[in-house]
């Protein structure tokens, strides 16, 4: 199970990310939120416990709306190092959250990381490919 999402990567609307050993999902609801769950038991699939949720979000990014579609939405790890949920409705990209995380225009070294220690981290990889966090659901930027 992956628990990375790439440059340019969406994370589709009832699919999930793990964490390598399979004790927290970072899972794309069918109701467009995107929440992060502590299983009981590693790869649990249901009756996790919900941790953290975009649209509770205390690291309220600068915008987001209050409408919550059900349908058509899409989070996507951009090339500039920020992660968006949009609303594909219509055949349009409308953003509904972000991290506000905007690191690296267009340079495709960002990615996001779905931790054992239940954090959600964005990391911006090096020169050198030495790996350097930007954001978390934690603290927000942490530069």
């Amino acid at each position: 199970m992956a628990n990375v999402l790439e440059p340019n990567q969406e994370l589709k609307q009832l699919t999930s990310l793990w964490s390598t050993q399979g004790l927290y999902e970072l899972r794309m609801q069918d109701d467009g939120n995107l929440v992060l769950y502590q299983a009981s038991t590693p790869n649990q699939s249901a009756g996790g416990h919900p941790r953290w949720d975009a649209w509770s979000s205390p690291l309220a990014p600068t915008w987001k709306t209050t409408d919550h579609p059900n349908q058509n939405v899409v989070l996507k790890m951009q090339d500039d190092g920020n992660l968006v949920i949009y609303d594909l409705t219509g055949g349009t990209q409308r953003p509904l959250w972000e991290s506000d995380s905007v690191f690296a225009p267009g340079t495709n070294r960002c990615f996001l990381r779905v931790q054992d220690d239940g954090n959600l981290v964005i990391y911006l990889r090096g020169d050198s490919g030495q790996e350097l966090a930007r954001w978390d659901i934690r603290s927000g930027r942490l530069y």
